[in-house]
């Protein structure tokens, strides 16, 4: 009975090989060569979010408490996270990229937070002195971010929200001002922005 079933499965062996043989023959290899331009801006999509994924891997794994940002130009969202966990989510209402440099996924390290200030007049010999005030009343009583504040990065990005001009040349986004508020009060020096690019690099100034 042992021989008729080796017999059995060694025949069974040899015509699936054989099937097998006949079918890598038949099959033709996929074709990996984009056929048009959609193709092309699917191809390069999926290249930038498999980036940023790697991006992000590597910086849960070094920096696991750490708070970093997910700016995806794509989905026009804005996330702030800390361990992979979406801690507060933030429409962009609008962007404007005025560097070629991000037609890729990049990581952007936050710089400082830019805040509306004017010299304290007249505060000679006071506790004050030299000191640069707010220009609203509720920011000389407590301190940090604002609505109208900038969240500045280096490569020159800005994060900052509606109806403020930004410097020539400089890539921004725009966010609502409680979020600006929000990640302004989470985001340290150093902390890591990163930024997914559109389908097709175009400058705008509202979506």
């Amino acid at each position: 009975m042992i021989p008729i079933l080796l017999r059995l499965i060694l025949l069974l062996f040899v015509l699936l090989s054989g099937c097998a043989d006949k079918t890598s023959k038949q099959v033709p290899a996929i074709q990996t060569t984009p056929r048009n331009s959609a193709d092309s801006n699917e191809i390069s999509d999926l290249n930038n979010r498999h980036s940023a994924l790697k991006s992000e891997l590597q910086l849960v794994r070094e920096f696991p408490g750490a708070f970093y940002l997910i700016v995806d130009l794509s989905t026009n969202t804005l996330d702030l996270k800390a361990g992979a966990n979406i801690l507060r989510s933030c429409k962009i209402s609008g962007y404007n990229l005025s560097s070629h440099s991000f037609s890729e996924t990049r990581t952007l390290r936050f710089s400082n937070r830019i805040d509306p200030h004017s010299p304290e007049p007249g505060n000679t010999g006071l506790r004050h002195r030299a000191r640069r005030m707010p220009i609203d009343f509720v920011g000389r009583l407590t301190e940090g971010p604002r609505l109208i504040s900038k969240l500045y990065f280096t490569p020159s990005f800005l994060i900052q929200p509606q109806d403020l001009t930004a410097p020539e040349n400089v890539s921004y986004v725009i966010i609502d001002g409680k979020d600006i508020k929000a990640l302004g009060s989470a985001l340290h020096p150093g902390d890591s922005a990163i930024l997914v690019p559109p389908l097709q690099i175009q400058t705008m100034s509202g979506l």
